[in-house]
C-alpha cells in the first residue's frame, strides 16, 4: 500500500470519526445549570426551619413559626403609658 492511498484512508476515518462525535456530542444534552441562589435583602432565614421567609412577616409561611416584632412591642408599651397617664391624671 503506497504512502499517499494510506494516507488517504487514515484521513477519511478520523473525518468519520470526528462526524460521529459531533453527532453525539449534539445528542446528548448538556446537565442543567444549577442557579446561585442570589441574595435578596428583603428575606432573612426562619429560626425554626431555616427557609427564607419575607423580612417584615409575621409568620413562617412554611412552618408557621410566629414572630413579634419589635415595632409593635414599643407600640404596645407607648399606649399603655399613655392610657395609664390619664388615669393617674383623673385623680
Amino acid at each position: 500500500m503506497s504512502d499517499w492511498l494510506r494516507d488517504a484512508l487514515l484521513k477519511e476515518q478520523n473525518e468519520r470519526v470526528a462526524i460521529k462525535a459531533e453527532r453525539l456530542r449534539k445528542a446528548t444534552p448538556e446537565p442543567p445549570k444549577k442557579e446561585e441562589p442570589s441574595y435578596n435583602p428583603n428575606l432573612k432565614d426562619c429560626e425554626v426551619c431555616g427557609k427564607q421567609m419575607a423580612k417584615g412577616a409575621r409568620t413562617c409561611p412554611h412552618c408557621g413559626k410566629t414572630y413579634t416584632t419589635s415595632g409593635g412591642i414599643f407600640l404596645a408599651i407607648l399606649i399603655g403609658l399613655a392610657i395609664g397617664g390619664c388615669f393617674m391624671a383623673r385623680r
